[in-house]
This record gives structure tokens, C-alpha cells and sequence, in this order.
């Protein structure tokens, strides 16, 4: 059995935050919490073009899809995202 530095409940926030995520950007992606790298993850799915998204800030990421789903190169600044998919601090 590997130990690790944290527990999952003290990441229960951030997993609901990625299934919220996940929900919003809808089946072209595959949207993980990484607790470890403590970064939300955005996988592709059905196209070998598309990059693998990451950014600890979950509105970055949904914003970083939806350039990404629009064509638009992912970096750079797009559209809030919807609030609820604000992590609590």
C-alpha cells in the first residue's frame, strides 16, 4: 500500500468541483482532479489533436476547453466561466 500527504476527504471540495466540471464541459473531455499535482485535468476524448488542459483554477480551465471546443488555441483569456464551478476557499 503506497501512503500519501493527504486524505480524500480533505479533497472532497475539489473532486465535486471536477464533476461539476465535467458536467459543464460535457462529453469532449474527461475532467480528473489530480491531487497530487492539487491541478484540474482535462483529457480529450475521440480526437488525437486536441491537448490535454491543466491549470489549478477550475474557471481557467473551463475557459481554456471552451477556446479549445471554439477552435481558438486554449491559452490566453476567454470568457468567465459559470461561478459554481468555483472551488470554496
Amino acid at each position: 500500500m503506497t501512503a500519501v500527504a493527504w486524505h480524500v476527504e480533505d479533497d472532497r471540495p475539489f473532486y465535486a468541483t471536477a464533476r461539476r466540471l465535467q458536467h459543464a464541459v460535457g462529453s469532449r473531455w474527461v475532467v480528473l482532479w489530480g491531487p497530487a499535482s492539487r491541478r484540474y485535468w482535462a483529457l480529450p476524448c475521440g480526437t488525437a489533436t486536441a491537448p490535454v488542459l491543466s491549470d489549478p483554477d477550475p474557471d481557467r480551465l473551463y475557459a481554456m476547453a471552451q477556446r479549445q471546443a471554439a477552435g481558438r488555441p486554449a491559452t490566453g483569456t476567454a470568457a468567465p466561466a459559470p461561478s459554481e464551478h468555483r472551488q470554496p476557499r
